[in-house]
């Protein structure tokens, strides 16, 4: 039997080598549908480990990581991780199941204009 959601309570405080932890786990789960780890103190190290995590997982469609410290350089380490998926048979890049993705208080605004994701 497989967990289809996982949230973690808030406030468990996870950082980043839980993060990196769980991300291990997620290449046992492919059944995985909902992720939710607010308040987890995730920095961009765990984003890039849960990023890579996702590579090539078809089932998760809802990540929420909300209120922890992934900052602009934290999602664009776990954008590209997401998206390195490049195979020698295919030229489709990385997760495409994804279709929530909560990242409210985290410290980035709409745009820094640092990033590369702002330009």
């Amino acid at each position: 039997m497989w967990v289809r959601l996982l949230q973690v309570h808030p406030h468990a405080e996870m950082g980043d080598q839980g993060a990196t932890q769980l991300a291990d786990s997620l290449r046992q789960n492919q059944l995985l549908e909902v992720l939710i780890l607010g308040s987890q103190k995730i920095g961009p190290d765990g984003a890039e480990a849960i990023g890579k995590a996702l590579q090539k997982h078809q089932a998760l469609r809802e990540l929420h990581l909300h209120k922890n410290n992934l900052g602009y350089h934290g999602v664009e380490r776990m954008a590209r991780a997401m998206a390195e998926a490049w195979t020698e048979r295919s030229s489709r890049p990385g997760n495409k199941i994804i279709k929530v993705l909560v990242l409210r208080h985290n410290g980035i605004a709409p745009c820094c204009g640092d990033c590369t994701l702002c330009r």
